[in-house]
């Protein structure tokens, strides 16, 4: 079957008879004709053709109808482009994207009236937005970027949402400023020695089931599963490596309430903190168990998301993010502190 011939003749006769009525009219029936497909895509340099044929034909309306067409002309283009302008990034109504890719300036942003003075532009992928950055106008974010903004993909920083952590390094990054945020609580809440331990559990792909589980799962559809604190869950697993990962004796004094950033949401730290801010403070050791999941900012399922728009985008690497996700979930630190 042949495809459908586009005539910018017929687009100024329909735009005439319309403009012997309303000019909005004549702004639907141009709106329609160029999205011919119905599925948002045009060609948005016949945008702007259309409206100056349209205008010349509608003889004394022509104002008001160039003016309407012109105004359908932009809202196809922001459509199109999705730019996102400084003025877009000051708008307290704009949540930035949890992701970033930072790519070379497209011409046809500089070319067209709505993409001029763009910092980057949205891709839509389901429900995960991508914000695309041009390297050019990254001066206009006051964003910081890790270890630089030398690469491609970026995910936001769990304890920072100023600053963007390229992909590839962002588990063994959060692994590192944790630790340190841990250094940070001792020291507040003067402790004398702290310790961390990392540890790692061995991955499962099939375990025995004991009777007292099998019992279990006639409760599963009944009552909501009880939660599960960290210190149990490493216990249900064996270990497959386990390192001092950090270590220092620290001068005590008078706690001071420390600043959270990556154990902000974590009971057992808050917990912590708490007992050693009490009046009544006499435990002179404590331990705390910590699943790195529970810190970290990429999730399972957002990491499902990630791999299927780095898929679409023709992207592949020795891994997924969606395999270092699972990862984390068998990982632990284990934080003793001696007051």
């Amino acid at each position: 079957m042949d495809k459908e011939k586009f005539d910018i003749s017929d687009v100024a006769s329909g735009a005439e008879k319309a403009a012997g009525g309303l000019a909005e009219k004549a702004k639907n029936a141009l709106f329609r004709t160029a999205d011919r497909n119905k599925d948002g895509k045009v060609d948005l340099q016949d945008v702007t053709t259309v409206a100056d044929q349209a205008a010349g034909a509608a003889g004394e309306k022509a104002g008001a109808v160039k003016e309407s067409a012109r105004g359908a002309g932009k809202e196809l283009e922001n459509s199109a482009l999705k730019p996102v302008l400084e003025a877009t990034l000051e708008n307290p109504n704009f949540i930035l994207p949890t992701m970033i890719r930072i790519v070379g300036m497209d011409p046809k942003y500089a070319g067209m009236d709505s993409g001029k003075g763009a910092v980057g532009f949205l891709s839509e992928y389901k429900d995960f937005r991508l914000f695309n950055v041009f390297r050019e106008r990254l001066d206009a974010l006051d964003l910081t970027f890790y270890p630089d903004a030398c690469g491609e993909f970026y995910y936001v920083d769990s304890g920072d949402f100023d600053r963007y952590i390229a992909l590839d390094e962002y588990f063994g990054y959060l692994k590192t400023v944790r630790l340190g945020e841990l250094q940070r609580i001792a020291e507040s809440l003067g402790a004398s020695h702290f310790r961390v331990t990392y540890i790692r559990q061995k991955a499962q792909f099939a375990s025995r089931r004991t009777e007292s589980g099998l019992k279990s799962l006639g409760k599963l559809f009944t009552a909501e599963p009880a939660p599960v604190d960290a210190a149990t869950e490493l216990a249900s697993a064996p270990v497959e490596h386990m390192e001092f990962a950090a270590e220092m004796d620290l001068e005590g004094h008078e706690p001071a309430e420390p600043e959270l950033h990556y154990f902000r949401k974590n009971p057992e730290i808050k917990q912590l903190i708490a007992a050693r801010m009490s009046p009544d403070a006499q435990q002179p050791e404590q331990k705390c168990t910590l699943k790195l999941m529970n810190s970290c900012g990429i999730k399972p399922g957002t990491a499902a998301k990630i791999d299927a728009v780095l898929k679409d985008l023709k992207f592949a690497g020795n891994s997924t993010v969606s395999c270092e996700a699972m990862n984390e979930g068998r990982r632990f630190f284990e934080f003793e502190v001696t007051f």
